[in-house]
């Protein structure tokens, strides 16, 4: 009956501490904006010349007239477009992060017996191992 009782208290002692290490699990969202820019630009010439003339002659009699004219319409059309898109894009990221927490009171004195009674255990395997040595002798 002691046995059993000291293995199922050692087993309940080790799922406790499997239990106490566990990672905090977090959740993030993770936000990135996209430009996309497109710029067009264009040139496109319009030219229109005409060459408007009236010549009138006679010789006898004298009619001259003599009139030329050149009629010019050069245009140039400058096309520019511009534009900028936005998007944002945005996706769930799960991150696993190691949470230190300061440890309580009780907690410091437990680590402080573990190791009053670490040492006292190699003390006392270190004692039997001598008496052992001596006895032999």
């Amino acid at each position: 009956m002691g046995r059993s009782l000291s293995k199922i208290l050692l087993g309940a002692l080790l799922v406790l501490m499997a239990c106490g290490c566990q990672p905090k699990v977090l959740t993030n969202l993770e936000v990135r904006t996209v430009h996309d820019t497109t710029y067009l630009s264009r040139f496109r010439v319009d030219s229109v010349i005409q060459k408007d003339s009236i010549i009138l002659r006679e010789k006898g009699d004298t009619i001259y007239m003599e009139r030329v004219s050149y009629r010019d319409r050069v245009r140039m059309l400058h096309d520019t477009t511009y534009l900028c898109r936005t998007d944002t894009l945005t996706r769930e990221v799960v991150t696993t992060v190691e949470v230190e927490r300061k440890l309580s009171w009780f907690q410091k004195a437990q680590i402080w017996a573990g190791r009053f009674l670490l040492l006292a255990m190699v003390g006392l395997v270190a004692y039997y191992i001598l008496r052992l040595k001596n006895a032999k002798l």
